[in-house]
């Protein structure tokens, strides 16, 4: 551990317990302000903490950007252009779009296909949000690289290469793959629709095989069916509390769904109670028909709507040139 041998004129060092709840506070009126101008053109903010996006046609979010930074400039920030993104369906480009987009010198998200194609799509809060073809491919690399670092920590704690009994290899590999590594896929699948994410299941779980194989010296796929539902049992249950990502994806993705209706614009006998999520945007979130059925289990909550529009603009911020600490998560 070293020292920080850099200087502040205000505020705390970034990563402090203060940094972020004190941050959050500091643009939330900027963030009001600007939720109310779009809330009556028919866009919306959302903010997690140094994440915010806009949500709106471009004819009302790219303007709004301007305002919002310079709402931003009253309290000593400025927005990080070099970090914003945009994104719009395919079907919903325009020329209006893309002029619009220039002048608000915002970039488009996209990351290269296999083929070299340019695929387009944002990350909002880490999930990815684009055209199928993007969120597929990004979850393969994503996975690709979980599955890497952990098999980098298999072979750092192999229990057959460490045979030192003063270094506990195999408990520490085992706490791991017990507390950590198996759950390293859960945030994807839980805000990821299903039909999106067997492939990411499969790469993480060969990863949890592989590790177990070395931790426990067994060879996971000459396991029989029975002994493998006994793993997953927890262990008051005379299990090891080790489930396969592909056993649990849809109960996941059920259980955050399942926070959702409450959140939505509700009827009530003396009129309307506005929730806090617009049901458009929710019905491009987890899709019309996420488990492949022609009935999908969420018709019946949220209203389809062919004309519902998938945008939105990421938007990062930096401090102002006299301060030293960068806000940008």
């Amino acid at each position: 551990m070293k020292a920080a041998t850099y200087h502040m004129d205000e505020g705390v060092k970034q990563g402090d317990m203060e940094a972020m709840p004190n941050f959050s506070i500091g643009i939330n009126q900027a963030n009001k302000s600007t939720y109310d101008s779009l809330q009556e053109k028919g866009g919306i903010i959302l903010s997690g903490a140094d994440d915010t996006y806009i949500f709106g046609p471009p004819e009302i979010a790219f303007p709004e950007v301007k305002r919002h930074e310079e709402r931003l400039v009253r309290i000593g920030l400025k927005l990080n252009y070099s970090k914003m993104k945009c994104y719009i369906k395919e079907s919903k480009k325009s020329e209006m779009y893309h002029e619009l987009r220039e002048a608000a010198n915002l970039p488009e998200g996209f990351t290269e296909g296999e083929d070299g194609t340019t695929l387009f799509g944002v990350r909002a809060y880490g999930v990815p949000i684009g055209s199928e073809v993007f969120v597929t491919e990004w979850l393969k690399t994503k996975g690709e690289r979980i599955r890497s670092s952990m098999l980098e920590i298999g072979n750092l704690l192999d229990p057959t290469r460490i045979a030192s009994r003063h270094i506990p290899s195999r408990q520490c590999l085992w706490l791991l793959i017990l507390n950590c590594l198996q759950f390293k896929g859960n945030y994807f699948v839980r805000n990821i629709p299903p039909q999106f994410t067997e492939g990411l299941c499969t790469t993480l779980d060969s990863a949890i095989d592989k590790l177990m194989d070395q931790c426990l010296s067994l060879k996971s796929e000459e396991l029989s069916t029975l002994k493998k539902i006994r793993i997953r049992l927890p262990i008051r249950l005379g299990g090891l509390g080790v489930r396969e990502l592909s056993h649990v994806r849809f109960a996941e993705f059920i259980g955050v769904m399942d926070g959702i209706p409450p959140l939505l614009p509700q009827h009530h006998d003396n009129g309307e109670l506005h929730g806090k999520l617009n049901k458009l945007y929710v019905e491009q979130w987890i899709g019309e028909k996420c488990f492949m059925s022609e009935d999908g289990p969420w018709s019946k909550i949220v209203s389809r709507n062919e004309s519902a529009l998938g945008y939105g603009i990421n938007l990062a911020f930096t401090s102002m040139p006299q301060c030293a600490t960068n806000i940008t998560r």
